[in-house]
């Protein structure tokens, strides 16, 4: 029997019922000619041999090896048939009844052996599952001749054909971003248009007002935008995540938080709001939930791991541990080129073992490194601000969310400054730092004129004492001829009292 091919031309990815017939008709045009009246569909499905005859062809005198060699040609079998399917394998219902019954045959087959097979016959599957080798000795034997020529064709050409997708889908992404950062200047624009317009402060919609308020107290602008946009878009993903996971990530709160990178004793820790992603010896980074409480006046982090949580006292720079401790975590057993098991294309599948070990006692100081989190923050942050990041966050213990008092002063923590405020609309953000040197617990706000301490009680509350305290903020006036900002003064004054969590008050009180 003589197989033939006909070329298939996608146009683009936006006529995918185009190129899904076109694959049909090409696998048609490869296999029908020269066949007897077939009962198949699509008619190369006439040609793939049966599983008995796939099972004798591979015996040997070894079992283990017979089996192992079984599995790695029943995988291989099945991964053919959506191979040769093309880009139709992705459509809802794109295989066809015929397709769906060989190649569950196959993978039947190869579930049953995989079930009863010795390490012996894996470590044999492991071999010869990816080998180009291998496969083409299948093809060889239990295919009539002449297959294999045609089918390396029709590869070829099914290639090519991927190729074309992925380059019409990195032209539809790159007309997507732009699409996207046009939209994004566009909204932009338009609510800075809303600045210029000086609109009073009590008309404004609270969204807009809370950006105001932010970059008027002098942080970066895109650090305001980016806050706003992951306050509206991504509104309790956090929360749902540590509900799923809750030992793998944290629920971020009101409260005290980590930052930065720390190594030490083969130990390594970056912090990520409220996880940690942990490695120790010789084990790859894994998330962990956390937790910062206060006792004596020390700050102690409680890391989530298995079988006993990884507690450290932070003193200073330094994170210390009473002793060895025993992680649960990962260990790389390598790669090996395969199929992804989602969207079934060929890639690289790293291989893990999940391992305890005893790590040395555990003191590591602040790293000099960003971390991937930090490095990312820092590119996003100056792409959108004209390559200015701001300033950098300190390694450390930090703080996060909004404290306010019944007299309308409030702090609103982010990780590289703290906003004082004082009501809705004045406002100033000042760099500061958790001490918790075991003589005191307590945030220190550096603002120039008016330093303030606040002490960190029980029952997450916050005292910055008594007795008035001025708010120096500032307004937007418009922007001058280079389009930066102008601003007037806005000054408030506030009577300080305990602070807990909650929303920027409304109004000041005297």
């Amino acid at each position: 029997m003589r197989i033939r091919s006909a070329p298939v031309t996608l146009v683009s990815m936006a006529v995918s019922f185009a190129a899904t017939a076109a694959c049909c008709v090409l696998l048609s045009t490869v296999f029908a000619p020269g066949l007897p009246a077939q009962t198949t569909q699509p008619p190369y499905i006439a040609e793939m041999p049966s599983v008995d005859r796939v099972a004798k062809a591979l015996q040997t005198a070894n079992p283990d090896e017979t089996a192992g060699r079984q599995m790695a040609a029943f995988w291989e079998l099945q991964q053919m048939i959506l191979n040769m399917a093309g880009p139709r394998q992705y459509r809802r219902g794109g295989l066809t009844a015929d397709e769906q019954r060989v190649r569950q045959g196959y993978y039947t087959a190869y579930y049953k052996l995989s079930h009863q097979s010795s390490r012996q016959a894996w470590s044999v599957f492991s071999m010869l599952s990816s080998s180009p080798l291998f496969l083409n000795q299948l093809i060889h034997q239990v295919f009539p001749p002449g297959f294999a020529a045609e089918y390396a064709k029709v590869m070829g050409e099914s290639r090519q054909q991927w190729a074309q997708l992925h380059q019409q889908n990195v032209q539809r992404a790159r007309a997507q971003e732009k699409a996207q950062r046009q939209a994004a200047q566009q909204a932009g624009n338009k609510l800075w248009q809303q600045y210029q317009a000086q609109q009073q402060e009590a008309h404004m919609d609270p969204q807009t007002r809370e950006l105001r308020r932010c970059v008027s107290s002098g942080r970066v602008m895109a650090l305001c935008v980016g806050h706003g946009l992951m306050g509206s878009l991504m509104h309790n993903v956090n929360g749902i995540l540590s509900s799923v996971v809750p030992r793998v990530v944290g629920k971020e709160v009101t409260g005290p938080q980590m930052a930065g990178v720390f190594a030490g004793s083969g130990w390594r820790l970056e912090f990520s709001e409220a996880s940690v992603a942990l490695s120790c010896q010789d084990m790859v980074p894994d998330s962990h939930a956390y937790t910062i409480s206060f006792a004596s006046n020390h700050a102690v982090l409680d890391i989530a791991n298995v079988p006993r949580d990884v507690v450290l006292t932070v003193n200073g720079d330094m994170l210390i541990g009473s002793g060895p401790m025993a992680v649960q975590g990962r260990v790389s057993e390598g790669v090996h080129y395969g199929y992804d098991p989602v969207s079934g294309r060929p890639a690289n599948i790293y291989q893990y073992l999940r391992v305890t070990r005893t790590c040395a006692r555990p003191m590591l100081g602040k790293s000099t490194s960003l971390g991937v989190v930090g490095a990312e923050k820092n590119l996003l942050v100056g792409l959108f601000n004209n390559g200015d990041a701001g300033p950098p966050t300190p390694a450390g213990v930090r703080m996060n969310g909004i404290y306010a008092a019944s007299t309308g002063f409030s702090v609103e923590f982010f990780p590289e400054s703290a906003i004082l405020g004082c009501g809705p609309d004045a406002a100033r953000a000042y760099p500061y730092t958790v001490v918790a040197d075991g003589r005191q617990a307590a945030v220190k706000v550096a603002a120039p004129h008016h330093p303030l301490t606040l002490f960190i009680k029980p029952g997450n509350r916050l005292d910055p004492g008594s007795g008035p305290y001025l708010v120096e903020g500032r307004r937007i006036t418009g922007q001058d001829a280079n389009g930066n900002y102008t601003f007037a003064p806005l000054n408030a004054t506030c009577r300080l009292a305990t602070l807990s969590p909650g929303p920027v008050p409304s109004a000041p009180l005297r």
